[in-house]
């Protein structure tokens, strides 16, 4: 999954799971809850950080990806509070297969000039 904005999560689940509780379960909606493992010591990785005394919100366990942060979802669950689950991880774009680069390559295409240079 390519992200084109940035990502404010939180490290804690249970703060993460008081914010959605205020969402109700209905049949048009459902709530999800995005668990991302991110290894800050990978090569290749679009940088994040924890951003908590700069957030509006003042909690230490905020975190920000960046813009173009590329994930690989790895599991998805049905919990029994009527959360779905997401697990997914922070790839890097040099991975073993060059699947990743390859993404990466045509979701840039796009924005790419005639000097291959982005815009």
């Amino acid at each position: 999954m390519a992200i084109k904005s940035f990502i404010l999560a939180n490290s804690n689940r249970q703060t993460v799971e008081a914010y959605i509780a205020d969402y109700g379960q209905s049949n048009d909606h459902k709530r999800i809850l995005y668990t991302i493992e991110a290894n800050p010591d990978l090569k290749g990785i679009k940088p994040f950080a924890k951003i908590g005394t700069f957030s509006d919100y003042n909690d230490p366990n905020d975190v920000m990806f960046m813009v173009g942060s590329l994930f690989k979802i790895t599991e998805i669950q049905d919990e029994t509070n009527g959360i779905t689950n997401i697990k997914m991880s922070l790839c890097t774009y040099d991975d073993n297969n060059n699947a990743t680069k390859a993404l990466y390559d045509e979701l840039k295409a796009p924005y790419i000039d005639s000097n291959e240079q982005t815009d």
